[in-house]
């Protein structure tokens, strides 16, 4: 079953791990996948047009990045071998028991990424366990994913930057 997406663009804090995090900033990883157990976010709650932002583990926001295309989907057998088939490269993982370890899994979904903007460390207050979190909607853009200006792009970071300071920044001593 496909799984159909809104219309708002919105604003996700994306938790990532070495080598995962270095291989979106350079370009060679071009697909987020997250896989569960249950319907938790990203599951249907990520559309074309978002903003990811990405933070290190540990550590600080380190880039942003729109999303290009999403599938959510119950994720069964014959699914997860399309998956492992078609969209390995673009996954870029290398660990040999990683599909292994889907099996038990239920729910998937796939993110293409595209504009990938590095930034300097941006320190980030975020202390609970989720690795995705959905911070915001926000309709203050207005481009259609696949069709970016570099301008459009860079005024909704503007915006989504502007929420995230208020969430999340950490405040720092003069």
């Amino acid at each position: 079953m496909w799984y159909h997406h809104r219309l708002e663009k919105t604003l996700h804090l994306v938790i990532l791990r070495e080598p995962y995090l270095s291989r979106i900033l350079s370009g060679q990883k071009r697909i987020e996948s997250r896989f569960a157990r249950d319907r938790r976010p990203p599951f249907a709650r990520v559309n074309a047009g978002d903003i990811l932002l990405l933070k290190r583990a540990g550590g600080s926001l380190v880039g942003l990045a729109l999303v290009k295309h999403v599938i959510s989907r119950a994720l069964m057998p014959d699914v997860l071998d399309e998956i492992r088939h078609n969209y390995a490269a673009d996954l870029a993982i290398d660990d040999p028991h990683f599909w292994q370890m889907q099996l038990h899994k239920r729910y998937v979904t796939l993110i293409w990424i595209d504009e990938v903007y590095p930034l300097s460390p941006i320190p980030l207050s975020h202390r609970d366990r989720r690795g995705r979190v959905v911070i915001e909607r926000y309709n203050g853009c207005s481009f259609v994913a696949g069709d970016v200006q570099r301008f459009q792009f860079l005024r909704c970071v503007g915006e989504a930057m502007k929420t995230l300071a208020k969430l999340y920044l950490v405040p720092t001593m003069d």
